[in-house]
């Protein structure tokens, strides 16, 4: 079994207890035994997560998932994590992301 915190934090992200389970909510966790780590709040440049990033095949999916197809394994269209779905400041999170800065 591997320690989920001990990976995490070897990559500078912390794990903190979550009581309320807001971060479960939010999508944007991964939890170990009542532990969560904040994986930040914008998607990801591999948006439909085949292992290929920033592709056509992801700028298809968000514009799919915009329109309310959204893949299994896709992100969320509401990509910047601000509670607004599939917003101009979504749109301009995503490409952000894609030409490698911060959301």
């Amino acid at each position: 079994m591997y320690d989920a915190r001990a990976y995490f934090a070897a990559r500078g992200l912390t794990a903190q207890p979550d009581r309320d389970h807001r971060h479960l909510r939010e999508r944007r966790v991964f939890a170990d035994r009542g532990y969560v780590i904040e994986l930040g709040a914008c998607g990801s440049a591999d948006f439909n997560h085949d292992g290929d990033t920033g592709t056509d095949a992801d700028i298809g999916a968000f514009f799919a998932c915009l329109a309310g197809d959204c893949c299994a394994a896709c992100d969320t269209a509401d990509f910047n994590g601000d509670g607004d779905i599939g917003t101009d400041a979504d749109i301009e999170s995503f490409f952000r992301v894609l030409a490698g800065g911060p959301c």
